[in-house]
Order: structure tokens, then C-alpha cells, then sequence
């Protein structure tokens, strides 16, 4: 298996647009429909549980702890059999981030990422 499966009329963009929207807006169920039960988080916080239940408690954290951050997304491309998302937040304090993730789509969902401060 590729990282992304593009024989499968799977859009991996779109899955990974679809993911971040709902990560932004904290809609946790159509976060969970979006990433396979196992999904790898491969830099998770600290006693974060495995697969998606643990990518959806580490968003929830997130937003407990970052409330009225702002996010503008840049590019989400495929690239070297990924989808890679950039994008920077504004924290309510004023602090700027720059992000980068790698997203492994297969079957219309996520099976692993990775995300990286870039700035």
C-alpha cells in the first residue's frame, strides 16, 4: 500500500481539508469519521490514548487549552505519496505558529500524521 491510494477514488486532499475544518471548528464526531479506528498520531502529548480516540482527545486538549486561537491554511498538496498540509496560528496571547503536517490517506481516511512547528 502507498500512503496515498489514489486508485481507490479516494481524494486525500479533500479528506485532509475535511479533517482540519472539523478540527478547527471542534466537531470531534466527523473528526472521528475521518480517521481509520487505528490512526497512527505520530507525535502525541504526553498519556494521550492510541488511534483515533487519541487523535480526538488530543483535539479536544487543544481546544481547552487554546481557546480563540485563529487559523489560515495554505497549501494542502500531495507530495511524495502524502498529503501535506501548512498552515499558521494565531494564539489568543498573540503568538504566531507555522505548522506543517504529513497525512497517510487510504480508504476515504486518515491512517497516520505527523505535524511539525516550521515557525
Amino acid at each position: 500500500m502507498t500512503a496515498l491510494d489514489p486508485g481507490e477514488g479516494v481524494d486525500g486532499v479533500a479528506v485532509v481539508r475535511q479533517f482540519t475544518e472539523a478540527f478547527l471548528s471542534a466537531r470531534l464526531e466527523e473528526m472521528t469519521a475521518l480517521l481509520a479506528p487505528d490512526c497512527h498520531d505520530r507525535n502525541p502529548e504526553p498519556h494521550q490514548p492510541t488511534g483515533a480516540f487519541g487523535v480526538v482527545w488530543k483535539a479536544a486538549l487543544f481546544h481547552a487549552v487554546h481557546g480563540g486561537f485563529e487559523t489560515r491554511f495554505g497549501a494542502v498538496v500531495t507530495a511524495s505519496g502524502l498529503v501535506v498540509a501548512e498552515w499558521v496560528t494565531t494564539f489568543a496571547d498573540g503568538t504566531v505558529t507555522q505548522w506543517r503536517g504529513d497525512f497517510m490517506v487510504s480508504r476515504g481516511q486518515i491512517r497516520r500524521f505527523e505535524v511539525h512547528r516550521v515557525g
